[in-house]
Formats: structure tokens, sequence, C-alpha cells
């Protein structure tokens, strides 16, 4: 199919458009104090959220995993808003839930962060 001009974005067009939309991930395994599963707003990683959990999870020529992780979902939560400060504390969660978080976070990526 030949695509005519008309049917091609302009830069404009693809810088400005909105591709960020939230999305609720619930949580069968962090749940409320009522005990009814957990919900929290998150969005889709941009380029720049990797980019900034790459940089973060760099030590040396060492890469460490857990920080990638924790620090690209905290970029990515929308609500509960996740401080800087409590990333740390993360690391500490649910290992198969966060990588079920993260993957939502990632999306159908092939990203290596390494």
């Amino acid at each position: 199919m030949v695509e005519t001009q008309s049917q091609i974005l302009t830069l404009e067009e693809f810088l400005g458009s909105n591709d960020q939309e939230n999305k609720v991930f619930e949580s069968q395994v962090w749940k409320k104090a009522d005990g009814t599963p957990g919900r929290m707003i998150y969005r889709m990683a941009t380029v720049g959220d990797r980019e900034r959990a790459r940089r973060a999870a760099k030590r040396g020529k060492n890469f460490d995993n857990a920080t990638y992780g924790v620090k690209i979902i905290a970029l990515c939560m929308v609500d509960p808003k996740i401080p800087e400060i409590e990333i740390e504390r993360m690391k500490s969660k649910n290992g198969q839930e966060m990588d079920r978080l993260l993957t939502a976070v990632l999306g159908e990526t092939e990203d290596d962060p390494t």
C-alpha cells in the first residue's frame, strides 16, 4: 500500500500527540485495609523514563537490575506518587508482583536495560 502525504504524520502531529494514557494495575497481593484488591494508576514508560532508570542502575561497569526495575516503576506511577526517598524500600516488596507491575509499565517492549 502506497501512503499519500496526507496520511503521514507531520513532526508537530507526532511530537504533539497524547500517547500517555493512564492505566490501572490491580493487585491481589497488595490489598487495601478492608481486604479488597489494591489498585494503582500508572502510565507506560517513555524512552526518557527508561534512560533515567538505566542511569540510576549503572554502577561503573555493573548494572543493578533491581534498581532499574524499581526506578522505572516509580517514574511511571501516577497514583500513588512514589517519592525518590522510597525507591530503595520498594526492593523489599513481593518480587513476582513487582515483575508483573514492571511488565505492565514497560508493555510489550524488548527493552534490554543493560
